[in-house]
Order: structure tokens, then C-alpha cells, then sequence
């Protein structure tokens, strides 16, 4: 049937409207996936529980610490423990059974982390890594490899940086999120386990991130530095020293990369071996102070 020609002026005004009611209708969808996106991010805190009795909880590094400043940041990680019993993990529960837990922070690492793998696999031990974000971009393969053995996974910030960013909201998308965005598209996790660089964290930026859900997990035990003039049982080989602090409940900080790294690998069969020797059980950290592991 033929148009009139008023129809045919019409019709014109009537496709633009059309496209109109299209274009408003495709904007809301997309405004309403970018709530659903932003929803997505917001981690639930976590309430009693999710978590267990923080009155059983040990809060002391075992380790010295060589010098003041180590000294004070020593202090001020326990005295935060105190305040963050369920979020500031530096310890398993007071437990009776010898159950401990490794742990490998700065992973991947292709020089020496293909190697500790190895080594885990013979001893039959499960692990924690803490992984830094730009390097499991780097190494994709190794961090599918740590899951495929059993190991645990946990967040170590973006890039490692010397010093969190005092801006809470630039630590929490620069460092944690952006870092939380590789696992999920590497192997689909969201880590609640958190371990910063260095150990060094604010009260302000640990209460930020607790209420996110996340748990900072921390150490009783750490293997840096090895030697030192002024603590003879530091010039021991690395598995005599561990030994003199190993305890239950450890957790047990040890390294991927760098001098460290090559310091590990050459240690850790001994370490293995002399703790298998004195019964010790090797969990995952979330095991071992009993927390889920991922959101």
C-alpha cells in the first residue's frame, strides 16, 4: 500500500524517536551493570561467625628483630594484632598438635619458584604464596601450576611497592583490587588473604581493609636476615634457626625471589626434612588460623 505523503513526512520524526527510546533504554542497562560491577567489589565484613574465637589467638613474632627500627616495627605489628585480633594474623590458634604453616612471599618468580615447587612436591607439602600482581601477568603458567599442586593462593598488592599509598581509596584500587582483577581472570579467585611488602601497615589503612573483609596475614617466624655479628644463632645454617624458633600455630615467612630466593632453594629440603622429623604438619594458612580463603 502506498504512503500518503503525510505519513511519509512523519515517518522520518517517528525512526528518530524510535532510536531515541533504544539509545535511553541501552544507556540504563549499561548504568544498571555498572551498579551491579561497583556491588560486586564491595566485600562483606565479616561478621563473628565467619571467623574463629580471636581469644584464642597468639599475637608475638618469634623472631629477633637486628636494630631499632626493626625493633619498633616489631612492636607496633603486635601491638596492631591486639587491636585486630581476627584481621592481623600472625599466628595460628593456641593448638597442642604441631600444625604450621609455610608461606612464599614476591611470588612468581621463574628463577627459583619452579624449583620450590619441585621441592614441595617431593615432600608431599601444601603451601601459601602471596603473589604480586604485574608478575603473575609476567608468569601466568606458574601461578596455574602453584593452584594445580594444591597451594594456596593470597594477594601481595599490584607492583610491591616500598610503601602503601597513604590515600586509602588509591591503596585499596591501585594495589588490592588491581591485583585482585589478575586472579580473577587467571584462575577466577577473589583472595581474602592480604599480605602487604615489608609487613608495613597503618592502623588506618588495616581497619580500611578489614572492613572490606580482607585478612592481613603477617608471620611469627621470618627467615631475613640470616646472619648477623651481634646474634650468633643467625650464623647458623637457615634450618638450625628456623628450628630454634619453630613452635605450633607457626607461620612461617620464607621467599620467592632475589638472594632470598636462591637462599631458600638451597635450604628448604633441609627445612622440610628437619621438620618432618619433629612431627610438624604443613597447612595452609587459612587452614591453620581456620578463615576462608577467598570472597
Amino acid at each position: 500500500m502506498t504512503q500518503s505523503p503525510s505519513n511519509r513526512r512523519h515517518y522520518p520524526f517517528f525512526m528518530s524517536l524510535v532510536g531515541l527510546l533504544i539509545g535511553l533504554l541501552l544507556y540504563l542497562i549499561w548504568v544498571e551493570g555498572r551498579k551491579y560491577v561497583a556491588q560486586s567489589h564491595q566485600k562483606e565484613p565479616l561478621t563473628t561467625a565467619q571467623h574463629t574465637n580471636s581469644s584464642t589467638r597468639i599475637a608475638h613474632i618469634r623472631t629477633v628483630a637486628i636494630g631499632a627500627e626493626a625493633q619498633e616495627q616489631k612492636n607496633q605489628i603486635e601491638a596492631l594484632a591486639q587491636a585486630f585480633p581476627d584481621h592481623l594474623l600472625l599466628e595460628g590458634l593456641r593448638i597442642s598438635d604441631k600444625r604450621i604453616a609455610l608461606t612464599f612471599d614476591e611470588a612468581p618468580d621463574m628463577r627459583y619458584m619452579p624449583e620450590i615447587l619441585t621441592i614441595l612436591r617431593r615432600y608431599e607439602v601444601r603451601a601459601t604464596f602471596f603473589m604480586v600482581g604485574y608478575k603473575m601477568l609476567r608468569d601466568p603458567e606458574m601461578v596455574r601450576e602453584a593452584v594445580i599442586d594444591g597451594h594456596q593462593l593470597g594477594n601481595h598488592t599490584f607492583n610491591h611497592p616500598e610503601l602503601l599509598p597513604e590515600a586509602l581509596e588509591e591503596l585499596y584500587q591501585n594495589q588490592v583490587l588491581r591485583s585482585e582483577q589478575v586472579f580473577e581472570d587467571l584462575i577466577s579467585i577473589q583472595p581474602r588473604l592480604l599480605r602487604v611488602p615489608y609487613g608495613k601497615i597503618t592502623a588506618e589503612q588495616l581497619a580500611f581493609l578489614s572492613q572490606r573483609g580482607y585478612y592481613l596475614i603477617h608471620w611469627s617466624i621470618d627467615t631475613y636476615p640470616w646472619t648477623h655479628p651481634s646474634q650468633p644463632q643467625l650464623n647458623q645454617p637457615l634450618a638450625a634457626q628456623l628450628m630454634s624458633y619453630v613452635h605450633p600455630g607457626a607461620i612461617i615467612r620464607l621467599y620467592t625471589g632475589g638472594e632470598e630466593g636462591e637462599k631458600i632453594v638451597q635450604a628448604l629440603p633441609a627445612i622440610l626434612e628437619e621438620l618432618q622429623r619433629e612431627g610438624y604438619q604443613f597447612e595452609t594458612v587459612a587452614s591453620l588460623v581456620g578463615i576462608p580463603a577467598n570472597f
